[in-house]
Parts: C-alpha cells; structure tokens; sequence
C-alpha cells in the first residue's frame, strides 16, 4: 500500500505546485497589464495638460523608463515564482526518495543554474527586443536609436507623438535630428508601425 501511495502523494502536491505557481503567474500577468493600462492612462493624462505639453520630453521620458522597469519588473516576479516552483518541487521529489544529501543537494545546484541561465536568457531576449524596438524605423540605426532613447524615447508610440515643429527649438535634446526625421519621415513610420489594423 505505501508503495502506491508515496507516487500518488508526490503526484498530487506537484500538481498542486504547478497549479499554484500557474495561479501566481496569472495574478502577475493581471497585475502587469492593469500596471500598463495605469501607466498609459497617466501618459495621456499629463501629455494632455498644459505642463505636459510644455514638458513633453520630461513625460515622454519618465514614460519610456517607467515601461521599460515594469518589464524588468515583471520578469523578475516570474522568475521568482519559477525559482520557487522549482525550489518546491526539489523539496518533494528529494523528500520522496531516498538518495544521499550530497546528490540531491548536487541536483537541486544543477537544477538551479538551469533556472538562473534561463531566466538570464529571456532578460536578454527582452532587453535585446527593447533595444532594436526603435530600430524598425528606417532611417534609425543603434546610433539615432541610442541618441533617442538618452533623450527618453524608448518607443515607437513615442516617435509617433513627436511635433516636428518643437525640434526647430535649438534647445530641443532632439534638434539636432530634426532634418533626419523629416527627411525620412520617421514620425509616420513610427505610426503605421504602430497601427492595430
């Protein structure tokens, strides 16, 4: 009877792991996208009053960092919580059979770089696709995309809200630029890009 038992209980609490963790993985997806419904909603809010326009590469700014930090944020919460899982699921395994301390403790570290190296690969993935986001603009290499984003722009969305008139303003950070811009019209490039349709 205990042989067909201690499967049957090791079965039910990965489940349970695994649906926890599912749980705690939807909760972060929600909580990411109400995050980006607020941030967007504030965006608009500030771009819309007076200041906002006045300062508008202060808000686009904060915007472009304050987007970029939630997704750094997000997936640090989800590699927390898959750490977690793993950590709990080593726990059951290891208490379920019997094997010497030093091998489950040798499988639990190999187990763990396995994590870390995957979670360091989708930070990787994610800053690489924030970085070349700009770059689908033709015109825009890693130098004007680089030069953009000191000048807090991180997104298309961004570009698409630029008024080429306010880069005549020597003392625009984007001045410099300005020719650039309209000659290869990035402003309606960054909005087709954009387009849901």
């Amino acid at each position: 009877m205990e042989v067909l038992q201690r499967p049957a209980n090791v079965a039910r609490q990965l489940i349970e792991i695994n649906f926890n963790t599912m749980g705690e993985l939807l909760k972060l997806t929600s909580t990411g996208v109400q995050q980006y419904m607020d941030l967007n909603a504030q965006y608009v809010q500030r771009m819309t009053s007076p200041d906002g326009l006045k300062n508008v590469m202060d808000v686009q700014r904060d915007y472009g960092k304050s987007l970029y930090n939630g997704i750094r944020g997000d997936l640090q919460g989800r590699g927390e919580l898959l750490r977690s899982a793993f950590e709990q699921t080593t726990g059951v395994l290891s208490a379920s059979w019997s094997a010497t301390r030093a091998d489950i403790e040798e499988d639990v570290a190999a187990g763990v770089d396995k994590v870390k190296a995957v979670a360091a690969d989708v930070s990787d993935k994610v800053e690489d696709k924030i970085e070349g986001h700009l770059a689908q603009i033709n015109g825009v290499g890693e130098t004007f995309a680089e030069q953009l984003r000191e000048a807090g722009i991180y997104t298309l969305a961004q570009v698409a809200l630029i008024n080429i008139d306010d880069l005549a303003d020597e003392s625009h950070p984007l001045h410099a630029m300005r020719g650039r811009m309209e000659s290869e019209d990035w402003i309606e490039q960054a909005r087709e890009l954009i387009k849901p349709w």
